[in-house]
């Protein structure tokens, strides 16, 4: 991983609000426990960290399951990911 590249910004997304409309209801449809924060992150927070590629993202929190794991907004909404294991960094609150 390049720690000093610049990061792909998801959070500007042209379809950012169908994306929330469809976690949203992803969410209720599968009895998913979403909370609105986790320490010192919380829901809409920028945030940056690496995908499974090595790839630096940064995006916006949609919520936190129910291990504490990061919701963010990206095509794979459903998919939670680790602060730890990924190198969950805040950018903005």
């Amino acid at each position: 991983m390049n720690k000093d590249q610049k990061p792909w910004r998801l959070n500007i997304l042209p379809d950012a609000g169908r994306i929330k409309k469809q976690f949203l209801t992803w969410a209720k449809n599968q009895n998913r426990i979403v909370t609105d924060q986790n320490g010192d992150l919380k829901k809409g927070d920028i945030i940056q960290f690496y995908n499974g590629y090595g790839v630096l993202i940064e995006s916006e929190i949609l919520g936190f399951d129910e291990q504490g794991k990061v919701y963010p907004l990206w095509d794979c909404y459903w998919f939670a990911i680790d602060i730890k294991d990924r190198e969950v960094k805040l950018i903005n609150s």
